[in-house]
């Protein structure tokens, strides 16, 4: 792969996580997650004080896990609550 074309993944990707991370919605989720990497708290709770619906709260988590910002230990179920994180290195 070119050089050229290595920028232009990476501007290409930066901007995706900027966009990203300028959603209402992931500033109410990233709010409301413990300072420090590797501190959890239940997603419910997280969902309850976001005040999100629930497929507008798990799009937003899922989107954070795919950027690397956010750390989703499940439950039983794919999205049976769990609990949320920031991800090591996100900060």
């Amino acid at each position: 792969m070119s050089a050229a074309r290595d920028d232009f993944v990476v501007r290409h990707l930066a901007s995706g996580v900027i966009a990203e991370l300028t959603r209402p919605a992931t500033a109410a989720v990233v709010a409301e997650l413990p300072g420090r990497p590797g501190q959890s708290i239940d997603a419910g709770t997280v969902r309850q004080r976001t005040g999100l619906g629930p497929r507008e709260f798990w799009t937003t988590v899922a989107r954070l896990v795919d950027i690397r910002v956010v750390h989703h230990d499940s439950g039983a179920d794919d999205h049976d609550g769990g609990r949320l994180s920031l991800a090591r290195g996100a900060v």
